[in-house]
């Protein structure tokens, strides 16, 4: 067979290129201190990127159960607490006691924040109106044995503000107010658990909530402030949606993570799934076989995207969620990610930052995080391969499988034009086990179209 190079110049090449693979691939993210170890949240300031809230407890409450249990007895129960200086330092916890499972602040006015708290075995929402310091324990608004897990606001039309939750453990995990939740409102005709909401970013009438499953599953949409509810989720049958993410780069664009449970309570990971028609139709797109607890999005840039995905780590999108990377070096192994932040640092030339909550390990911080995969239109009209280079394993994800040809011929070359695997496949992603190739460069052939990745030392 005809080379292609030199022997020679492929060293040459192999060398000038992996020469810059570690400074790339170093990760180092590096513990917290000041929290505790089982995380609820971290919540960040749309005014300043160093105003870094994270609630915590010493006891765990476990969402990848379909029954959650929470904390009953009051102890361990450490509220949050607040640095402002990035993490390096956080004050005392705030509103001990109690498990904080969200923290939000208003639309209407930063100084006001709301809190998802229980204690013992009610929970409901307490409000702050000096910048989450301090707040009023005597007045619990939305009481119940359900708990809110996730709350969002925006300005109405009038110039007010318009609050909504998602709530657990109850079929009616939509709540609604007009009034600093004075009036708890639901929808009656929403029969639903759910764990996450979301306004979309373009759009202020267009409100998703994701279905875990309890009751109905995948992710439902309204473009009426929750009085009506739209799902027609092709891909998401049977599948619980854990988190819900629409995009600041095109209002049809939605992202959710996904996994299923069977009839023993056994979890699937399903991996992150992207949608381009508003929630009507889904693919998957990443981070495959993890459950995915939660995904967030640079305020400033929105082609970077986080996700926390279990046991598999963080991954990072920087194609508005196309296409994924993990970054996971210096995460403790085998010990679930839980929760992601992304903070308003205006700095990508260097990378960006992100915080992950590791399951029963407390706070970690990233280094600067730099991906390669920055390109959503090359990928529309193409095919990734990621991650890369790549130690052990590459997926190549094929955009266009059923469009193209739906069954092609995948082979994978070395720079001597030698063929080292060839596999048929109609699939719109494809795992491939490259730990026995020798380090060097690759060129994967999908029918016509030619992509490249690096082999890496193990």
């Amino acid at each position: 067979m005809k080379k292609f190079f030199s022997p020679w110049l492929n060293l040459i090449i192999l060398f000038s290129l992996l020469i810059n693979v570690p400074e790339l691939f170093s990760q180092k993210w590096t513990k917290l201190s000041g929290t505790s170890l089982y995380l609820n949240g971290i919540f960040l300031s749309s005014k300043n990127p160093q105003l870094i809230m994270v609630s915590s407890d010493d006891i765990p409450t476990d969402f990848s159960k379909q029954d959650i249990n929470f904390p009953y007895f009051g102890v361990g129960q450490n509220g949050f607490r607040i640095s402002t200086n990035g993490g390096s330092t956080f004050s005392d916890p705030i509103l001990s006691g109690y498990s904080v499972y969200n923290l939000h602040q208003s639309a209407l006015d930063d100084k006001v924040w709301f809190a998802s708290v229980r204690k013992f075995n009610r929970g409901g929402i307490l409000i702050s109106s000096d910048g989450g310091y301090s707040w009023n324990t005597e007045d619990l608004k939305c009481p119940g044995n359900f708990q809110i897990t996730k709350i969002i606001s925006k300005k109405n039309d009038a110039d007010k503000l318009a609050i909504f939750a998602s709530a657990a453990n109850t079929d009616e995990g939509f709540r609604y107010s007009y009034d600093n939740f004075d009036e708890c409102l639901t929808n009656q005709d929403l029969d639903i658990q759910s764990l996450d909401i979301a306004i979309s970013p373009l759009d202020k009438n267009l409100i998703f909530i994701a279905g875990d499953g309890f009751h109905n599953n995948g992710v439902y949409r309204s473009y009426d402030n929750g009085k009506t509810w739209l799902k027609d989720s092709s891909g998401l049958n049977n599948k619980r949606v854990l988190c819900v993410l629409p995009s600041a780069y095109d209002k049809a664009w939605v992202l959710c993570g996904v996994d299923s449970i069977d009839l023993n309570k056994y979890r699937y990971g399903k991996g992150i799934y992207l949608s381009q028609d508003t929630g009507k139709t889904w693919k998957p797109v990443g981070a495959f076989g993890s459950t995915v607890f939660s995904l967030a999005q640079h305020p400033l840039y929105p082609k970077f995207i986080a996700a926390a995905c279990d046991k598999q780590g963080v991954y990072l999108s920087g194609s508005f969620g196309w296409s994924w990377e993990n970054f996971s070096d210096g995460l403790p192994k085998d010990s679930s990610v839980r929760q992601v932040a992304i903070p308003e640092i205006d700095s990508t030339k260097e990378g960006i930052i992100v915080y992950a909550g590791v399951f029963g390990d407390g706070l970690y911080k990233s280094g600067r995080i730099k991906t390669e995969i920055e390109n959503p239109d090359a990928l529309i009209n193409d095919f990734s391969i990621f991650p890369n280079p790549a130690r052990d394993y590459i997926e190549i994800q094929d955009i266009n499988a059923e469009q193209v040809n739906p069954k092609q011929d995948i082979k994978i070359y070395n720079l001597l034009g030698e063929c080292n695997l060839v596999e048929q496949t109609s699939l719109f992603v494809q795992k491939f086990d490259i730990s026995n190739l020798p380090p060097g460069i690759y060129f994967v052939r999908l029918g016509n179209r030619v992509g490249r990745f690096i082999k890496i030392w193990n």
